[in-house]
């Protein structure tokens, strides 16, 4: 279950930063080697120490994204395919940024991992 770290966008209106992680998150599920559902992206957006320069350098980190023997469709093509999509994303609404990364970090469970997801709570707006 992939964790998006995204660095270098706070400062952005939070209705734009609702519709860009939402668009993020359905860049992840369109590919269907994945076998994700939206349920299954979480996001980590850490408070940027520099403040200034956001949406210019954006930097996506894919965390967790499991890989091994119970999932074969996860091959370093596909991997690739959604590093471009993300950065295409990015650069759909940063357009001037001079600096897109999105480095995937691909975790195999059976390294050690435990997982619990208790009732779902939504907020209302």
């Amino acid at each position: 279950m992939p964790v998006l770290n995204i660095v270098g966008v706070e400062a952005v209106n939070p209705e734009v930063l609702k519709r860009f992680i939402r668009d993020l998150a359905c860049k992840v599920v369109s590919i269907e080697e994945l076998e994700l559902k939206m349920v299954d992206v979480s996001f980590d957006l850490p408070a940027d120490i520099l403040r200034h320069g956001l949406g210019e350098e954006v930097i996506i980190r894919v965390f967790d994204l499991f890989i091994g023997p119970n999932y074969p469709r996860r091959t370093d093509e596909v991997r690739e395919k959604l590093a471009q999509g993300l950065r295409a994303k990015v650069l759909e609404y940063f357009p001037e940024a001079t600096l897109v990364e999105v480095p995937i970090y691909p975790f195999d469970p059976s390294w050690g991992f435990a997982f619990h997801r208790g009732e779902m709570h939504h907020l209302r707006s």
